[in-house]
């Protein structure tokens, strides 16, 4: 499928090779299903509709009313924006970026994937279940071999978007207080609530210079290896236990 990737979020092939491994990169899970059936594309209203949720967040959780009718509770979205690296074809492999120092507790489990193969409109792919498994971290060294445009792009998308405020506001407590610091839950939920503020006493140059500095390891990965594809690839309906020969119209 045509799919447009934000040129200036790609890291280096080096950081790929290290961070996927060759295996994962040459992996292909067999999709037999017809090419037109495979890659048709979704509004995100269209699932939401269906499943439920909210329509912002990258994991999904419906409500205990939608999932006690459907059973479906282990959606992913991932925008190609800041996950330039994640599966663009279904049953490929890829990398998925998190702010987040911990592995996120929704990693321990199979995630029925999408992803945002076009902005405008927006159009989303089914690529199939994936496990998310922790990757490498982009560390100081690695951060500072990325080109500058790179490291801009990803310290304004840091800066201003939702997913970068725990980074946002690390780099702000350590302004203020001193390197090392590190905020009571008290203070942290203090902060949060005036991010707006806070938001606009950073700039990008802060961000660039803490991954430099080290003092930020930068966006731990996670691969994106392909399975169950074969048994749970084609979207079903609710209610539904046959799966659909025509997708509906969105």
């Amino acid at each position: 499928p045509e799919v447009k990737i934000k040129q200036e979020a790609l890291l280096s092939d080096d950081f790929l090779q290290e961070a996927l491994g060759w295996d994962a990169i040459a992996h292909r899970y067999p999709i037999p299903l017809p090419k037109a059936l495979a890659e048709h594309k979704f509004h995100r209203h269209y699932i939401h509709s269906l499943y439920g949720g909210n329509q912002q967040d990258v994991f999904v959780t419906p409500s205990a009313d939608k999932v006690a009718w459907h059973g479906v509770d282990d959606f992913s979205f991932l925008s190609l924006d800041y996950n330039p690296h994640a599966p663009t074809r279904p049953g490929y492999s890829g990398l998925y970026f998190s702010s987040s120092r911990a592995e996120e507790p929704e990693f321990a489990r199979l995630r029925r994937v999408f992803v945002r193969t076009r902005k405008t409109p927006a159009e989303w792919m089914y690529m199939g279940q994936y496990r998310f498994e922790a990757g490498m971290s982009l560390t100081g060294e690695k951060w500072r071999q990325q080109k500058e445009k790179v490291r801009r792009s990803w310290a304004e998308g840091l800066r201003g978007q939702r997913w970068g405020e725990s980074i946002l506001l690390r780099v702000w407590f350590r302004r203020e207080h001193g390197a090392g610091y590190e905020p009571t839950k008290e203070e942290a939920s203090d902060a949060a609530g005036r991010i707006a503020a806070i938001r606009a006493q950073i700039s990008a140059e802060d961000i660039i210079g803490a991954f430099d500095r080290g003092e930020e390891v930068g966006s731990p990965s996670s691969v994106l290896s392909a399975c169950n594809a074969l048994n749970e690839f084609t979207v079903r309906l609710p209610g539904d236990d046959h799966v659909q020969d025509d997708l509906p119209g969105i």
